[in-house]
């Protein structure tokens, strides 16, 4: 009713809003407005699929039914805008991600599922345990090096054929000043796993330009880090 108030402009009628600020109109910033829980969130289950040739890429990259099963992070790596700004961190219950891949995947007429999170999701492995139970395909985010590797043939037998790992540095000390906790010994070991359960492919995320550390020094200890692999 605001929106289509005559006497109001759109930024006015907005500004009455909770979550919503504008200079001209408000005074005080206003508090932040968020799902207290995702398992009170809508979800789209009935998507639109892709259908098209490419000679480049896999058609299977950009196909299923999409699923977004954390919201905010726990860890707040230093670089991380979704760790310092969307917390607190929010999980869907296995339960209801469960019943939205159900009728999500009927929907959709897909028996793919992409698991999307900007957290490592707690019930990972029993999701990951039922995904393979009802013979679904699965798509995983980003893992943690410090996850289980019993993880890994969860993964694989979902049909994940790349394990996507962000080391962000190959120093353990500038990873550490990043909040992040992992050792490169750890990155090693579970990227061994990897191997053993026959995952062919590795996808690994690094940055350069981290405070307090040379570019050169970065670059190094990044080409150190893939040849320890």
């Amino acid at each position: 009713a605001l929106l289509t108030s005559p006497r109001l402009s759109w930024k006015e009628a907005l500004s009455q809003l909770p979550g919503f600020y504008f200079s001209q109109f408000n005074s005080q910033l206003p508090k932040r407005v968020y799902l207290r829980t995702l398992d009170e969130s809508p979800f789209p289950t009935a998507q639109l699929r892709l259908f098209f040739q490419s000679s480049s890429r896999s058609v299977s990259n950009f196909d299923g039914f999409f699923l977004q099963i954390s919201r905010g992070c726990p860890s707040r790596c230093r670089f991380c805008l979704v760790g310092n700004t969307t917390g607190p961190p929010r999980y869907l219950s296995l339960r209801r991600a469960q019943n939205l891949i159900s009728l999500g995947t009927k929907q959709t007429l897909s028996k793919r599922v992409v698991l999307i999170s900007s957290a490592l999701y707690p019930d990972i492995d029993l999701l990951a345990e039922w995904l393979v139970a009802q013979n679904y395909q699965c798509s995983f985010p980003s893992l943690r090096a410090d996850l289980s590797p019993t993880i890994l043939k969860l993964v694989k037998k979902c049909g994940q054929k790349t394990l996507t790992l962000a080391p962000e540095t190959g120093l353990d000390s500038s990873r550490f000043l990043l909040r992040k906790k992992i050792p490169n010994e750890q990155f090693f070991h579970f990227i061994e796993a990897a191997r053993l359960a026959q995952i062919p492919f590795l996808k690994l995320y690094f940055m350069v330009g981290l405070p307090e550390t040379e570019l050169s020094q970065e670059v190094e200890a990044i080409h150190n880090f893939l040849q320890s692999i």
